[in-house]
């Protein structure tokens, strides 16, 4: 091979090494040939661990899902390893598009290295040839470019710094994609006895302090907190934190304040309201003006429930602090007063700790509770008896809302679960999760359908000795089936399909539902059951239709680990709707 086409692997060998000394260490590559000289240097280097996915729409959600698991551990910091994807030019990158939005409202860190055509053959006609700089826009945090030449020594520092520069942003907060885009020339192969290793390459390093809110600002706050009587905390989603639960736990016992947790929260605790779906939605208006706050405190990401956004918005707060370290703040309830920069964790932690608790609390000698809380526990209280005694006393057919109860009933502790959007996610905000070793994980970033098999499966091949547990929709499953289309499906996977042969969302939206073109184009009716598709991809297969076969199959489903399996739930798409507007419309 000649010296520049040597010069060129040589170099973007360095890349590769670069971002892998910066822990980018989980690659998902798809085959292709202009992207061959980063898959050779990915897949030869001795510290990555790597797979490859045909479909990049499904690579870019099981990168997605891995680097979920990543985050949701609770050893995890910016120095341990990050997920990069690979794949080739055209409209291979487009494909990415959908798992970078999700990730980046998510705020998940994915680097994406897309190969490309010379730019001088841009818009010239030339095969697997788009506009590719910047072409996922505002939805990643940085866009790179590396040199499509070496042949100069400020070449070869420029791609250096570039790589080192992405990299950085990678691990510096809020996380987000970063996209690097390769020019590559021709030859992409390096000659069958050549052997190409990465130089000795410079690592730039980082070092960043811990943001901390001044004596100042700790006193303003503690003004606004005496103030008001009635506090309410909600937190958003966000991954499992324990020492971040125990905290929000000891404020509760002690301050008596209500904490509010979607289940995408992953504050799983008994103490805390996690049945505010049900009950927000049946109350008065002066029943909603009983739980009013007037001091409200929010941290996480984006919530669930649509009843909690609009009684928030209905009652607005007096005051409205958002912790959030850094990044871009959503005001959401149109109400922010206050942006607090500090890690939630660290917020809570030095409240409790160092604030006089005897002064804020206020309450008499016995310790009694106030009318505030009382109120938020009596109706999370009702709510929680009306799901239960529904499902017990109404005398109804077998719907996928009781499945899901059985399905979290029956679930085995220490588990991913990964829950499916439409309708799935809202059955489970319903019922809540009781379980704390359980990490819930969904794509509400864009809360799309696509990709929801994927993801779970990239949390499965990062977690191997965890049960990973997706419970989706049928046109979720079978929209993302290529997830499935490859050779590294992992035996902890299990998957649950609800299958009401269509799909029922718009059956169960006010509007939606009363359209004459409701089943020909909102709708989508099939035939299909799942157990073909479990053959093709290799996996066990169980199907229920009821109660009882259902409670059977849950039984074999998490006792057997040998294969991984599909579950597969049919109900009655009228029936579904019917038991769910039943319910909605019992009074609490």
């Amino acid at each position: 091979m000649d010296n520049f086409a040597t010069k060129t692997l040589q170099n973007l060998f360095n890349c590769i090494d670069i971002a892998v000394k910066h822990h980018i260490k989980h690659w998902i590559v798809s085959p292709g040939s202009r992207v061959a000289p980063l898959t050779l240097g990915i897949v030869r280097h001795h510290n990555t661990e790597k797979i490859t996915v045909t479909d990049e729409r499904s690579a870019g959600f099981i990168a997605l899902g891995k680097a979920m698991a990543l985050l949701n551990d609770k050893n995890w910091h910016r120095e341990n390893d990050f997920v990069g994807l690979a794949c080739t030019s055209g409209s291979a990158v487009y494909n990415y598009a959908p798992a970078i939005a999700e990730a980046f409202y998510q705020q998940i860190p994915l680097l994406i290295l897309t190969a490309d055509r010379p730019p001088e053959w841009v818009g010239q006609q030339d095969g697997q040839t788009i506009q590719q700089k910047n072409i996922f826009g505002s939805h990643v945090k940085a866009f790179f470019e590396i040199p499509v030449d070496f042949l100069h020594q400020n070449s070869i520092w420029y791609a250096e710094r570039i790589m080192n520069e992405a990299c950085l942003a990678l691990k510096t907060e809020p996380y987000a994609p970063i996209h690097i885009n390769i020019p590559i020339r021709e030859p992409f192969y390096p000659e069958k006895e050549e052997k190409i290793v990465p130089n000795t390459t410079r690592i730039w390093k980082e070092f960043s302090a811990n943001l901390q809110l001044s004596p100042q600002q700790w006193h303003e706050m503690f003004i606004l907190w005496e103030e008001c009587e009635n506090k309410l905390i909600v937190a958003g989603q966000n991954f499992s934190n324990l020492p971040l639960q125990q905290n929000l736990q000891k404020l509760y016992q002690d301050f008596q304040i209500p904490i509010v947790a979607d289940s995408l929260a992953n504050l799983h605790h008994s103490d805390f309201i996690h049945h505010h779906d049900i009950f927000l939605q049946n109350l008065s208006t002066e029943q909603k003006k009983q739980i009013q706050p007037e001091i409200l405190i929010t941290f996480g990401k984006s919530l669930i429930s649509k009843s909690l956004k609009l009684f928030l918005k209905q009652f607005p707060p007096k005051y409205h602090l958002h912790i959030q370290a850094k990044g871009e703040v959503a005001d959401t309830f149109q109400s922010i007063t206050h942006i607090i920069r500090i890690e939630p964790n660290e917020f809570w932690k030095k409240l409790y700790e160092d604030w006089d608790l005897k002064t804020m609390l206020e309450r008499d000698e016995e310790g009694e509770k106030d009318e505030y809380i009382l109120a938020w526990e009596h109706y999370e209280h009702l709510a929680a008896q009306k799901i239960n005694r529904f499902f017990v006393n109404e005398n109804h057919h077998f719907s996928e809302f009781e499945a899901v109860g059985e399905i979290l009933e029956n679930l085995p502790k220490n588990i991913n679960l990964h829950i499916g959007n439409s309708m799935p996610i809202r059955y489970v905000n319903f019922w809540g999760i009781q379980h704390q070793e359980i990490s819930v994980f969904c794509n509400r970033g864009t809360s799309g359908i696509d990709g929801c098999v994927s993801t779970a499966v990239g949390t499965a091949l990062m977690n191997p000795e965890k049960i990973t547990v997706l419970v989706v929709g049928d046109l979720s499953f079978l929209y993302d089936k290529n997830g499935l289309w490859h050779h590294h499906l992992p035996k902890n996977l299990k998957i649950i399909v609800l299958n009401n042969f269509g799909g029922n969302i718009f059956s169960m939206i006010d509007g939606a539902k009363n359209q004459p073109e409701l089943m020909t184009y909102f709708h989508t009716p099939h035939t299909q059951t799942m157990e073909k598709f479990a053959e093709i991809f290799g996996l066990a297969y169980q199907v229920a239709h009821d109660k009882h076969t259902l409670q059977a199959s849950l039984s074999i489903l998490f006792e057997n680990n040998e294969l991984p399996q599909l579950l597969e739930i049919l109900t009655d798409r009228e029936n579904n709707t019917k038991i769910w507007e039943k319910f909605k419309a019992l009074a609490i």
